[in-house]
């Protein structure tokens, strides 16, 4: 009994410090694999996440990074120990696990549907950050919100090294630190002051990140006192169209970004009325809609809402392209259906 006891307790051990390493590299900092798991100890703590995606076993560069730079002592010390470490790989070997031979147990089909779902949520990750290159390693808020990213360069090949390009960034990165700590410390319209400095100081790329933001502007301010309504419910209202717009759905996506503008409840200046309908007639042109009809009927209210505004041109050379296109495809089906009349009024040659 003794023996076994001993040899569970040995095992026991063994499991905890694998497991362990698991989630740690060998300057003991903890890199999370699982963005919530992140996030939720970042709001915890306070800090901001280092976020790091990667290809172990096939990008050629990853391991070499994380092995010569991020598990290296200096950057636990200089880096690690003010941010949360968070590592999204896209290694091939643990995604070949989802591919079973056809008398897989239960077990091992469960094991694959949890790879599998947790590559579409990295997968997601990817396509919200616009990663282009691997590795690649960005600096967001708590809750994933876009501060900065450092492009990965091959004269990365120490600590010393990245470190002297990370610094370049500080700048930035203060600045972001102190717009969320403006956040945090306003209340009110204040606040939603604060949330669209915020805003406004994030790439075009990376808003459509901040839209739980959009709605506590919405909240904050419901008798529009800042005036900043309108550019919220458009926003909001742009972001959920192109999701539909990428579903397939394009019909649905023209509809919920010209709804906004439509819809007198809302709190659209002209300008930003003028911006939905443009919008939606660039998604249905952009379909490679045939619906000219109404793409025309958009541009036209788009220009109608602001004739002086500041798309007003663009409006309305789009609207001219656009009946310029119409006109040319019509003359051109004309001569085609002339061309076919008279060849069926030829008599046939005999052989």
């Amino acid at each position: 009994m003794t023996v076994n006891l001993r040899a569970s307790f040995f095992r026991g051990i063994f499991a905890t410090l694998l497991l362990f390493s698991f989630f740690s590299c060998s300057n003991g900092k903890k890199w999370y694999t699982d963005f919530d798991e992140a996030s939720a100890k970042a709001k915890k703590s306070g800090k901001n996440i280092f976020l790091l995606f990667s290809g172990d076993d096939w990008d050629n560069t990853s391991a070499g990074f994380k092995a010569n730079v991020l598990h290296t002592d200096e950057f636990a010390k200089e880096i690690g120990k003010k941010y949360i470490l968070l590592n999204l790989d896209f290694s091939q070997d643990e995604y070949a696990k989802t591919e079973l031979e056809d008398n897989a147990t239960d077990e091992q089909k469960a094991a694959a549907d949890e790879i599998a779902a947790r590559y579409r949520a990295k997968e997601k990750l990817v396509l919200e950050y616009h990663v282009q290159q691997y590795p690649a390693v960005y600096i967001t808020t708590p809750e994933g919100f876009y501060i900065d990213s450092i492009n990965y360069d091959a004269s990365f090949t120490d600590f010393a090294s990245f470190h002297e390009k990370f610094n370049d960034h500080q700048g930035l990165i203060d600045k972001a630190n102190a717009l969320t700590q403006a956040i945090k410390k306003a209340k009110g319209k204040d606040k939603a002051i604060a949330i669209d400095a915020f805003y406004e100081a994030t790439p075009t790329d990376y808003q459509p990140l901040l839209v739980p933001v959009f709605k506590e502007v919405l909240a904050l301010d419901e008798e529009n006192e800042t005036g900043l309504l309108g550019k919220y419910e458009l926003a909001q209202a742009y972001i959920q169209s192109i999701e539909i717009a990428n579903e397939g759905n394009v019909e649905g996506a023209v509809t919920v970004i010209t709804s906004v503008a439509d819809n007198p409840a809302l709190h659209l200046d002209k300008d930003q009325k003028q911006m939905a309908y443009y919008t939606g007639a660039y998604i249905l042109s952009l379909s490679g809609s045939h619906d000219f009809d109404k793409i025309l009927d958009l541009l036209q209210k788009a220009y109608d809402a602001s004739p002086n505004g500041i798309h007003a041109k663009d409006v309305q050379t789009a609207k001219v392209y656009t009946e310029n296109l119409v006109k040319i495809m019509e003359e051109y089906s004309s001569e085609e259906a002339d061309g076919e009349s008279e060849s069926e009024g030829q008599p046939e040659q005999e052989n």
